[in-house]
């Protein structure tokens, strides 16, 4: 079970009846295979990104295309991967939600709960970092800049030099503003 399925009567304090709980157990049971399946999905997908960066810069380090015509096709079997891959998580999408449907209509709603034995104006709450293991993160950097010397690249805050004029050799002279009104 990667999380329990999010539920109103999840309530930091809160008592949560068993047969609730079962239920939560029950649906995360029957998310598996959707969840499954998109890692599957999202995992293939990295790797496409990744074998794209790999052919552009190595297009832009001029190889030989007898190379490049090899790496695009692992990039081509990957993507016919990533195709059925969407496919089966449509598929598991769909199954894990009727099984999710079903046990949801089993379920007695009963909307009455106990109050909190947990008394909050007594109690302190301690923040914990949070463990590295319950983290996935899939982040991308993308920076895109061009070199020239005739464009309006970079950092001059729109002075055209970067300095204000404040190192202009007309200033070093001293006679930036003499002879004009």
């Amino acid at each position: 079970m990667t999380s329990i399925p999010s539920d109103p009567s999840l309530t930091f304090g809160g008592i949560i009846q068993l047969s609730k709980l079962n239920e939560l157990t029950q649906i995360a049971e029957a998310l598996k295979p959707q969840e499954s399946a998109q890692q599957q999905l999202d995992s293939l997908m990295m790797c496409s990104r990744n074998l794209q960066v790999i052919f552009n810069e190595l297009v832009n380090m001029k190889m030989s295309m007898k190379d490049l015509e090899k790496l695009q096709k692992e990039q081509d079997k990957v993507k016919k991967k990533i195709s059925k891959a969407a496919i089966q998580l449509a598929k598991k999408s769909i199954s894990s939600q009727k099984k999710v449907a079903g046990i949801r209509s089993k379920t007695i709603v009963n909307n009455s709960q106990c109050e909190s034995p947990v008394d909050f104006s007594k109690s302190k709450v301690f923040p914990f970092p949070m463990a590295a293991d319950s983290l996935r993160l899939d982040v991308q950097y993308f920076r895109n800049e061009s070199s020239g010397s005739g464009g309006s690249g970079g950092g001059g805050g729109g002075s055209g030099g970067g300095d204000g004029g404040k190192n202009n050799k007309k200033d070093k002279k001293g006679d930036s503003g003499k002879g004009k009104g």
